[in-house]
C-alpha cells in the first residue's frame, strides 16, 4: 500500500507558524477533523478514537515524527492524514522531541494486518532525515502531496 493510495490533498493541513496546531489535543483534533470525511465518520467519533489511543502511549515516535492511530469499528478503509508543523507540537514523543510532521491513520479494526502495513510504510517513509527535511520545506498542501507522491516511488515497494 503507498501513502499517496491513502492520502488526499484536502487532509493534508500545512500550519506553518503553530497557530493551529498548538498543542497535542489540537494537533490531534486538526487530524481528526480531516480524516472525518475520508471515512465517512462524525469527526467527534475520530477524535475520540485517536485520543483513546493515545492515552495508551504516546505515539510520538520521535525524529520529529508522530503517528496517531485509532480502528473505527465503521470505516470503510484506512485513511490518512497530514499535519506539517515547522514550530512543532509537543507530542511526549520517546526522544522529547516535539513533532513536526504528524500523520493521522484511521481504519477498519477487521483490517488489522492492512493497519500494520500503513503504519510500517508511514515509518518507513519517515524515518529519513532527509525526506523529514523534504517536507519540512513544502509549504502547500500540494507540495507536500507532490512530495509524498515522488517519495513513495522513491522507497519502491507496496507493502501490500
Amino acid at each position: 500500500m503507498l501513502i499517496i493510495e491513502l492520502l488526499s490533498l484536502d487532509r493534508i493541513v500545512v500550519d506553518p507558524d503553530g497557530t493551529q496546531a498548538k498543542d497535542k489535543s489540537s494537533a490531534i483534533h486538526i487530524l481528526a477533523d480531516s480524516l472525518a470525511s475520508g471515512v465517512g465518520q462524525p469527526a467527534e467519533l475520530v477524535e475520540e478514537a485517536l485520543q483513546l489511543r493515545e492515552e495508551l502511549g504516546s505515539t510520538g515516535v520521535g525524529g520529529g515524527v508522530a503517528i496517531p492511530h485509532a480502528y473505527l469499528a465503521d470505516a470503510p478503509t484506512h485513511q490518512l492524514s497530514l499535519l506539517i508543523v515547522p514550530t512543532g507540537v509537543e507530542f511526549d514523543s520517546i526522544d522529547g522531541e516535539p513533532s513536526r510532521i504528524l500523520m493521522g491513520l484511521v481504519g477498519p479494526k477487521s483490517a488489522a494486518a492492512a493497519h500494520l502495513r500503513a503504519l510500517a510504510r508511514i515509518s518507513r517513509l519517515l524515518r529519513d532525515e532527509g525526506r523529514r527535511d523534504q517536507l519540512m520545506a513544502c509549504t502547500t498542501p500540494e507540495l507536500v502531496y507532490d512530495c509524498l507522491e515522488r517519495m513513495d516511488a522513491e522507497i519502491g515497494g507496496d507493502d501490500r
